[in-house]
């Protein structure tokens, strides 16, 4: 089931795998919804490249890519035992899709999937431009980075919101995301009902 990545969304997640539901966190943007994904105890959490309007038309740009989050989050589940994978979406460009190859799972529109299948670009090249290939080969060369601790927000709201407020444009984005995917919804109950009246 997705599930929005917003406090209440993630403790419904929480809630839903005790009762044997497996959740997605989606419509993630700062890593207070990667932990506290992780803490409630989603499967995967999809966070998005750029905000949803990004997406809708060709006038808007995000200004604040959330790129490095997809490449935290996972060293973070990775380093913590935490199980849940990262499924990144939101890319606008080849070059964003290529930066996070190395990624546990990826959303992919299909004409990127055609762009990926006419590159002739070497495997070395395309290698070199994923931040998780040069994590992975900078670590082989220098000691281990030092341990992030392990954060918790499941059983404190008010630490997670302060901290997921002043994280960026996390909350707006999320807020903003939410908002869009409602009037999706909305357009879909008037198109069915219509379909149903004719």
């Amino acid at each position: 089931m997705k599930v929005p990545s917003t406090w209440e969304g993630l403790q419904a997640c929480s809630r839903l795998k005790s009762d044997g539901i497996k959740t997605l966190a989606t419509t993630a943007f700062t890593m207070e919804q990667v932990v506290l994904a992780g803490e409630a105890g989603c499967i995967s959490i999809s966070p998005f490249a750029h905000e949803l309007r990004a997406h809708l038309g060709t006038s808007y740009h995000d200004s604040e890519p959330v790129l490095a989050l997809f490449l935290e989050a996972q060293q973070y589940y990775r380093q913590h035992g935490i199980p849940t994978k990262v499924k990144s979406c939101g890319f606008t460009t080849l070059d964003e899709i290529l930066a996070t190859a190395g990624v546990d799972a990826m959303t992919l529109p299909a004409e990127h999937l055609e762009e990926l299948s006419s590159a002739t670009d070497s495997r070395e090249s395309l290698e070199a431009r994923s931040v998780f290939h040069r994590a992975a080969a900078q670590q082989q060369q220098q000691p281990p980075p030092e341990s992030v601790p392990r954060r918790s927000y499941i059983d404190d709201r008010t630490k997670f919101d302060r901290a997921f407020t002043v994280n960026g444009r996390g909350k707006a984005k999320t807020e903003d995301s939410i908002a869009v995917f409602c009037g999706f919804q909305i357009q879909a109950e008037a198109l069915v009902t219509s379909s149903e009246l004719n």
